[in-house]
């Protein structure tokens, strides 16, 4: 399926209230990854956006460590606006491996630490497989739409009614979404990320 993914018809559906990605080839979702969207006073921000930067190896250039000239970490986990450096250390942007620029704000898709519930400064975090498959796949361009999305349902999409999706209330179980949610993960030649979480220590950044 993966080899039929172009520019017009790739796109990515990302849940903030279920926590998941989707790469969607035409109307089939190809993909189904664990994410961890924005913490509150950070939130991801909701609406349909376009890939307009890809960079494999980026880093934060707000958020990081203070480092000295041997590479030591002085401090960690600080802000590069609201942090001054001490003596003798200079800033290093915390790595943001496969980033995807959805903002012109710094906001991305990029691999980071998934506890399973929304934890960055506004960006989507995934496992280090998921990101580089949606790198891999997605070109510059492709529209991303983010939202609640809490009752996204696969025959939903086929009709056409994305926009109405995140303001339908129903009487669904998330067991049952879930359920739903298995039966579409198909096999493409990596491990089956349903179930993938990131052990790396990379970019508890954004």
């Amino acid at each position: 399926m993966l080899k039929q993914a172009t520019q017009d018809n790739v796109h990515v559906v990302v849940s903030l209230a279920k926590q998941r990605a989707y790469l969607m080839i035409g109307e089939e979702i190809v993909a189904d990854s664990p994410i961890s969207s924005g913490k509150a006073g950070h939130s991801t921000p909701s609406g349909n956006f376009s890939v307009l930067e890809k960079d494999p190896d980026h880093r934060s250039s707000i958020y990081g460590d203070f480092v000295d000239r041997s590479g030591r970490v002085v401090r960690s986990g600080i802000s590069a606006k609201a942090d001054s450096a001490p003596s003798g250390t200079h800033y290093v942007g915390a790595p943001m491996r496969w980033f995807m620029r959805l903002t012109g704000e710094g906001i991305g898709m990029h691999v980071g630490i998934l506890p399973g519930y929304p934890a960055s400064h506004g960006c989507v975090r995934m496992s280090s497989d998921g990101a580089k498959l949606f790198y891999d796949t997605v070109k510059i361009g492709p529209k991303v739409d983010a939202g609640d999305h809490s009752f996204f349902r696969f025959e939903e999409w086929r009709r056409g009614v994305r926009h109405s999706l995140s303001n339908r209330r129903r009487k669904r179980s998330s067991a049952a979404w879930a359920a739903n949610c298995l039966n579409v993960s198909r096999s493409v030649g990596k491990k089956n990320f349903l179930a993938t979480v990131s052990e790396s220590p990379e970019a508890s950044a954004m």
